[in-house]
């Protein structure tokens, strides 16, 4: 482990209460930071806000990024109307995220995009999503506490490829919606059984790299920690 443990930023959760704003609350679920932990980062957690010059100073000071999963991107923000499964994120959560995905892509940064994270910076860059998958595989989780799971087939030669170092690997899913048209800049990396997008990555940039499903629920995995461990070395300082 390096001396000094790269400062990896996880963007957060925006939950507002009408009749008590006082009592507004960020939060990110425990697997993220306990993941980047194992994999030798020291990770932050940034709270929601929409000045630029905020979200500028947070990146320019953090080694990587991380963009978490959580409920659905607007489907306005992609030119749909919205579908009846659809649950949208907080406004403050999509307004803040947005940004940040924005200024991820005026630096050089590190990132990975989890879930949800992957659906934004695909929106962000100018994709669309698939608002409800319906198919044989189940991408939706069981219940709250238990996710489904399948196989997904990953591109030879990519990023993905390198790190997990297998072309089919079986992983967790948590997830209704999915990448729809890719933005440019990105590519398909690896997709389930029947098509659906389960990772993307930017091939000009050293580390940006997206997945579908949450490695950080089951980072105990050797092959999902490696995922952290790969995207914590790019991180490291100098």
């Amino acid at each position: 482990m390096p001396d000094q443990r790269p400062l990896i930023g996880l963007n957060s959760r925006y939950e507002s209460s009408a009749q008590y704003p006082v009592r507004d609350h960020i939060r990110v679920f425990a697997p993220y930071y306990r993941a980047l932990l194992a994999a030798g980062a020291l990770p932050v957690v940034i709270p929601t806000s929409d000045e630029r010059s905020v979200r500028a100073e947070y990146l320019d000071r953090l080694d990587g990024f991380v963009f978490t999963g959580g409920l659905d991107v607007p489907p306005r923000a992609y030119g749909q109307a919205k579908h009846p499964q659809t649950q949208e994120c907080d406004p403050k959560r999509f307004a803040s995220d947005s940004l940040l995905a924005e200024l991820a892509l005026e630096r050089e940064i590190p990132v990975l995009a989890i879930c949800m994270g992957v659906q934004l910076i695909n929106v962000v860059y100018g994709g669309t999503l698939v608002q409800h998958i319906e198919s044989d595989v189940r991408h939706e989780a069981k219940d709250l506490g238990s996710d489904s799971s399948h196989a997904i087939v990953i591109e030879e030669e990519s990023l993905l490829h390198r790190i997990l170092g297998s072309r089919e690997v079986e992983v967790n899913s948590a997830h209704h919606q999915a990448v729809g048209k890719v933005a440019p800049g990105l590519r398909v990396v690896a997709r389930a059984s029947d098509g659906i997008v389960e990772a993307v990555e930017m091939t000009d940039r050293a580390f940006f790299l997206g997945v579908q499903w949450h490695p950080e629920r089951i980072f105990e995995r050797p092959e999902q920690l490696r995922l952290f461990a790969a995207f914590v070395d790019a991180c490291q300082p100098g």
